[in-house]
């Protein structure tokens, strides 16, 4: 029974939870307390598997710095929790083949392949197809021997081909060789013994291959139904009209709300997570009303439509044949054609059927049995002279006497001789279930969010109902006839799992002032910063626009702003001059009069120009630079002048937003404000600092970031820029994060792991200046960007960096007490799995677990050191938790562990926990420990750095067009430019400080 201030509190969880449960039970016959009952015995199994593991690794002999588990947590308050996994069933003895599978020519489109794949079981495999399951690239998996034990490992077959929408084969149907060559014989079996072993020998180096064996069987029948729109990556998506759930983006895209399937080991079982997920796809129309939509909502640009058109398939409507697809490989250019004897005649890029002239042979060709007149070449391929040059308008109208929208452009596809054709968009219907490949604009990221954020309950549902149905399992049937024919079994139940609920450290300010924490929050209200700056000297400069409205047109209006932030800043015992010197500078100069946009070089120029100004007599200690709105040109101009050229610390505020002198807007302000010269803005309480309040373990955050810029993408993926921020504590405040980011060529950082000793080093040069020369014992990474297969990549190409760098500057007495101890832990939010709480009593107000509750049993393996963690609560939607996984460990297995800690395990969730609460930015816990997003913020922050390299990509589509490609004629000497992003480097007046935050 709750009281009465909670139930007020929660505002309607309890009916939340109760909707939820009968979610999670109303494919059942069992109500909730019968499957929680049913799945406590089950966990109390895992739980006894668990633990007896790690008995065995704790007993055995040799000690070891590699990651194995040193326990399983104990502290917190106990909670039952569902997770989003079903339970995968295997046979005993369970054995599956793997074949993989190439066409002999080269270049065949992906689409294509798919189809040839399908032929190919049908042709020649179909009495095995029923046990066999395909990604329809380059994998199949079978339950039986496809050669029947014959000695050749591999098979050569011939498949005629037909197109998709094809019934029949035509006459002359191409003939495609495919060899399916044996790969492995996989037992599923022994990954199951072996994660439910306590043998400590046991090994099993296949998991990985077996996992994925698994996702295509588990997968299949989602892969092959007319009823699913598949997407790489196991993310299928209904699209029949009942079951599909759609949103219109608007600019011709629209959202579909589908399910990821992933199937994961877990200790003494396997699972299948299955979880809600988002993908923009085009919709399904005459293309004339797609380009008018992306016309209407996304931009006037031929270079950008056509990058948004690139690679779509289409379906033409002129003529009376079996319906065939065509892919748009751009628009028409007065380039096209151009080493043909009879060149197309084109005015413009991106011109219309009146501005568009081809040779049109005279008589007309045989029309092709294969392709039919569906477009026109650009040239006859025969040697006659005979022809004269034609519109595209005056050969549709009379050949089928359409008339043609000479506001629409011409759209090129390749033809069946190789060569580009041109179609009329008039005639071309978009193909449905197409994912786009194109950034979406920031009106549509609101969009997608009203779609995709819900609440627990709502996605709990649509897995149990909707994803359960795309798995084909259900209370009392299993309607999948891949799973049925490999002998599997998928429980229509969500598993549970058991969970801790962390206590909330203490927050201090000045003087030891105390807020009262609730849901991971608390209130600053008039305390002092721990360690307030003094600002001695700053400006401001307050950048306009006749794009936006002047809210400052004279210094007087300004005056009463700048004010009240300077009286908030003094309520937290930040000491502050008077402004001298401000600067107002126009930008309207810089907008572009045809589209309204900025031209970036004009207003680097203006912008860098205004801050020479200010800064002509002395440089100040902080800008206070004042935006006209949130175009992210003027933001990314004002950090790339201020942080890379200039050396300028600066900070950003929104004219709207500080003329209206919001109270929470202008504390926000302070916090960063005082991070960023240097301050303390809170700190923890000492109760339970461990080994962080002995001043002797610096925390350090590493990301990585792969932004595609336009010239590196036609240089090749070797010159793609990674970008690499490090952050690192300078004491046991853990307040402070300066950091440093490098920029690197993605060929260097596969090779090298680029620049993390150098990186490392310097942090570890700002530790000793702080803490008079001294180095730290303990140095714990947390390392974001990393996917699961990433693994053994940090071991075996980061972790030699990060010891060379510590080898460099320890003393050889360090050394040989064997210090620094060293570990390193990935951490990130890019994973799908999700809890939901099992009693009112454990969720929180929008049904989400409590702040703080920690899972490492159930979901994990106990071999391996891992673990979720929710610290936060968040706004809305449904709480992703936190994932942490240790890949390396000097630090905390072999340190006794002080009470409240009962083991390294809790030592480490404490510590991530605590991390949570220090993100300097927030008077509230955050999802992510503050290391790992502090280097998240600093990669974005290089972003800014690359955005004229980025801007043709953003917004536009995942290639720069066509045209401006033949234009600028990308060769060897600009592979030479792309490397020029390699050079960027924050000013060296700002390393040692947090410029990012």
């Amino acid at each position: 029974m709750v009281s009465a201030r909670r139930a007020t509190e929660l505002r309607g969880v309890d009916e939340e939870v109760e909707a939820m449960h009968l979610v999670l039970t109303e494919r059942s016959e069992m109500n909730d307390d019968d499957i929680i009952k049913r799945y406590s015995i089950l966990n109390s199994v895992v739980e006894e598997t668990e633990s007896a593991i790690h008995n065995v690794l704790d007993t055995s002999e040799g000690a070891s710095n590699l990651a194995r588990r040193p326990g399983f947590g104990t502290r917190g308050a106990r909670v039952t929790l569902y997770a989003n996994y079903f339970e995968l069933s295997t046979p005993g003895g369970c054995e599956v083949f793997r074949y993989h599978v190439e066409i002999t020519e080269a270049g065949v489109p992906k689409q294509k392949q798919r189809q040839i794949l399908n032929l190919l079981l049908d042709q020649h495999l179909a009495d095995k197809r029923c046990c066999i399951a395909t990604d329809f690239r380059s994998t199949i998996i079978s339950s039986v021997d496809l050669f029947d034990a014959k000695p050749e490992p591999e098979a050569l077959y011939d498949v005629r081909y037909k197109g998709e929408a094809q019934t029949e084969y035509s006459e002359n149907a191409p003939i495609f060789q495919v060899k399916v060559i044996f790969a492995s014989k996989i037992s599923v079996s022994s990954l199951v013994d072996y994660l439910s072993s306590t043998n400590m020998c046991a090994m099993f180096r296949q998991k990985s291959e077996v996992l994925r064996a698994l996702d295509l069987i588990v997968g299949h029948d989602a892969q092959v139904s007319s009823r699913l729109a598949s997407t790489p990556g196991n993310i299928h998506f209904p699209i029949c009209d009942k079951s599909a759930e759609r949103f219109n983006l608007g600019a011709g895209l629209e959202a579909l709300r589908g399910f990821s399937i992933d199937v994961r080991a877990a200790t003494a079982r396997l699972l299948v997570n299955c979880q809600v997920d988002y993908t923009v796809f085009f919709q399904k129309a005459e293309l004339a009303k797609v380009i008018a939509a992306y016309r209407q909502d996304g931009s006037l640009s031929i270079a950008r439509l056509e990058s948004f058109l690139r690679r779509l398939q289409v379906k033409v409507t002129h003529i009376n044949q079996q319906a065939r697809f065509k892919i748009i490989v751009g628009l028409a250019t007065p380039l096209d054609g151009q080493d043909l004897p009879h060149p197309p005649l084109v005015a413009c890029h991106g011109a219309g059927p009146r501005d568009v002239q081809f040779w049109r042979c005279d008589p007309d060709p045989p029309l092709s049995s294969r392709d039919g007149a569906e477009c026109m070449d650009i040239d006859s391929p025969r040697p006659e002279e005979n022809g004269k040059y034609i519109t595209v308008a005056e050969f549709f109208f009379q050949k089928y006497g359409i008339h043609l929208d000479p506001r629409l452009p011409v759209v090129k596809i390749l033809s069946r001789n190789k060569q580009p054709a041109y179609l009329p968009a008039d005639v071309c219907i978009v193909r449905g279930c197409q994912p786009a490949r194109s950034h979406i604009t920031e009106e549509q990221k609101v969009k997608m969010n009203i779609f995709a954020i819900r609440k627990p309950a709502a996605n709990a549902r649509s897995i149990t109902s909707k994803g359960a149905e795309l798995l084909g399992v259900g209370a009392g049937m299993n309607t999948n006839p891949t799973l049925r024919n490999f002998g599997f079994n998928i429980s229509p139940d969500l598993i549970t799992v058991p969970g801790r609920v962390l206590p909330s450290p203490s927050v201090l300010y000045a003087n030891k002032s105390k807020p009262d924490i609730l849901s991971g929050a608390w209130k600053q209200r008039r305390a002092k910063f721990c360690k307030p700056c003094r600002l001695s000297s700053w400006d401001f400069l307050y950048i306009s626009s006749a794009k936006d409205r002047d809210y400052f047109p004279s210094p007087a209006d300004l005056r009463p702003c700048i004010a009240g932030l300077r009286s908030k800043l003094s309520d937290y015992g930040v000491i502050t001059q008077s402004m001298i010197n401000g600067h107002r500078v126009d930008i309207t100069p810089a907008l572009s009069p045809s589209n309204g946009k900025y031209n970036v070089g004009k207003l680097d120029q203006t912008i860098h120009a205004a801050l020479k100004h200010l800064t002509r007599s002395r440089k100040p200690e902080l800008v206070l630079v004042i935006l006209p709105s949130t175009n992210t040109d003027i933001y990314n101009s004002v950090k790339q002048i201020c942080d890379v050229h200039m050396g300028i610390a600066n900070i950003c505020t929104l004219a709207p937003k500080l003329f209206k002198r919001d109270e929470a807007y202008l504390a926000n302000l302070c916090l960063k404000l005082n991070l960023k010269m240097g301050g303390v803005n809170h700190v923890l309480g000492t109760e339970k600092a461990g080994i962080i309040s002995e001043g002797k373990t610096m925390v350090v955050g590493v990301d990585s970031t792969h932004p595609l810029t336009r010239t590196t993408a036609a240089a090749g993926p070797d010159m793609q820029p990674v970008v690499v921020g490090m952050v690192a504590s300078i004491d046991k405040h853990l307040a402070q994060w300066p950091g440093e980011v490098r920029i690197e060529k993605s060929q260097s950082w596969r090779k090298t792991a680029a620049a993390l000793d150098t990186m490392l080093e310097s942090r570890l040069q700002i530790w000793a200046t702080v803490n008079r020369d001294q180095l730290p014992e303990n140095i714990v990474v947390y390392r974001g960007g990393i996917s699961d297969g990433e693994h053994a990549r940090i071991l075996e190409d980061e972790l030699p960096l990060l010891k060379s760098a510590c080898a460099k500057l320890y003393p050889e007495s360090e050394k040989k007490k064997g210090l620094p101890r060293l570990s390193v832990l990935i951490a990130g939010k890019r994973h799908r799995t999700r809890f939901y709480p099992s009693q009112e009593s454990d969720a929180d107000k929008l049904s989400n677990p409590r702040n703080g509750t920690v899972v490492d049993r159930g979901v994990t393996e106990a071999r391996e050191w891992e673990f979720y963690l929710q610290a936060h609560t968040p706004l809305h939607g449904t709480a992703r938790p936190a994932y942490y996984y240790v890949v390396w460990d000097e630090v905390f297995r072999f340190r006794k562990a002080q009470p409240p800690f009962v083991n390294a395990a809790d030592v480490l969730e404490g510590l991530t926990h605590d991390l949570c609460y220090l993100f300097g930015r927030t008077n509230k816990a955050v999802s992510l420990c503050a290391p790992a997003y502090y280097a998240d913020l600093l990669c974005a922050r290089a972003r800014c750095y690359l955005a004229d390299t980025l801007k043709d990509n953003q917004g536009t589509g995942s290639r720069p067009s066509e045209y401006i490609v033949q234009k600028k004629k990308i060769d060897s000497r600009d592979v030479g430019r792309a490397a020029d992003f390699t050079n960027i480097r924050v000013h060296s007046d700002l390393r040692k400080t947090m410029f990012y935050i």
